[in-house]
């Protein structure tokens, strides 16, 4: 079952387990709402409306794929190491803008 995080109206802090390296950090901006969506035994944040400023920090993926993966309502971001933040806008685009490293982008359908 997904779980459902509302910020209102504080700023939230939360670490999360990455392949291979350190915690990722998220930061979710106030008014911002997250669902975490569970496959197996990993959580992946899904940003229904708001902002959140994600640190992966850099390490090896055993697999040589994406360490980590946020998801918007209209697209999903996969990284291994870097530091980028999201925004997901009531109509359902989401933008991103990366502040260092590189993340892989692709349209959800």
């Amino acid at each position: 079952e997904d779980t459902f995080v509302n910020t209102t109206p504080d700023t939230v802090l939360l670490r999360m387990p990455v392949e291979g390296g350190e915690d990722a950090e998220l930061v979710f901006e106030p008014q911002s709402v997250v669902r975490f969506e569970k496959n197996d035994s990993i959580f992946t944040p899904v940003l229904e409306a708001g902002i959140t400023h994600v640190n992966v920090p850099p390490a090896e993926s055993k697999t040589g794929k994406f360490r980590f993966f946020v998801r918007g309502r209209s697209a999903v971001m996969g990284v291994r190491g870097t530091e980028f933040v999201v925004e997901q806008n009531a109509v359902g685009d989401t933008q991103i803008n990366t502040l260092e490293g590189s993340v892989g982008m692709a349209k959800e359908y």
